[in-house]
């Protein structure tokens, strides 16, 4: 298959101790699985569509405005969304309010989010800026697997402590959510990357490489911007 990259592994109770593996682009899957040419639909992790029920209770400018509409008309359409490629990048500068445009797009697609920050005060703020316009679940996502119970509207983290179920909206520091297994990654439909340039790192980038969901949203005001240049692509 052009493009994809081909291997062996071992599994456990196979009769010669290997299996062949192909590695495929994400957008293919959906069609291979379909017509059964990959493995058969009960041993593959398939990225869930979770939805949710979310308000956006805020106003967007008219610069705002423009944006979240394009991106919707033109990236998050729903023929994107079942092809594996609905992506974005938001490239806007600091206090031109990327974060209001990610919480109305989490509204308009109702999918269960990941949103990762970089560091602990920049969940708290995105918790703050959210929980102020979106009427959902919003938590913070800590690295036990564990949330604080968020008051959606006052801008309350809360105290870590376990809770029923993932949120509708869970905020995570990166060096967090590049521990979650696969299972994790499953309960979320839709991840945003915050400061999405700080990623390309060699270490940061495996959460892009493990985000297994329908939709990404990278958000960043200096792209192209690293001395080391590994955020260029």
């Amino acid at each position: 298959l052009p493009g994809a990259a081909t291997g062996t592994v071992g599994l456990p109770g196979a009769a010669t101790g290997t299996a062949v593996y192909v590695c495929v682009p994400r957008c293919w899957l959906w069609s291979l699985v379909h017509v059964q040419r990959l493995l058969p639909p009960p041993r593959i992790l398939w990225p869930a569509q979770n939805r949710i029920r979310a308000v956006f209770r805020g106003e967007l400018d008219e610069n705002q405005q423009i944006v979240f509409d394009w991106l919707m008309r033109e990236r998050f359409t729903p023929a994107a969304i079942r092809a594996g490629v609905a992506a974005a990048l938001l490239n806007m500068q600091a206090g031109l309010g990327k974060t209001f445009v990610a919480a109305a797009l989490i509204a308009a697609l109702g999918l269960r989010t990941l949103y990762v920050v970089l560091r602990d005060n920049l969940r708290v703020q995105a918790i703050d800026d959210m929980q102020s316009v979106l009427d959902c679940r919003i938590e913070p996502w800590t690295a036990a697997g564990a949330v604080g119970a968020g008051v959606v509207g006052t801008g309350a983290v809360g105290s870590p402590g376990p809770a029923p179920g993932p949120a509708d909206v869970a905020v995570i520091i990166v060096n967090s959510a590049t521990t979650l297994t696969a299972e994790q990654m499953r309960d979320y439909s839709f991840v945003i990357y915050d400061e999405v340039h700080a990623f390309a790192s060699p270490g940061r980038r495996a959460i892009l490489r493990s985000t297994m969901t329908w939709v990404n949203l990278g958000m960043s005001a200096t792209t192209n911007e690293r001395a080391d240049a590994l955020d260029a692509d």
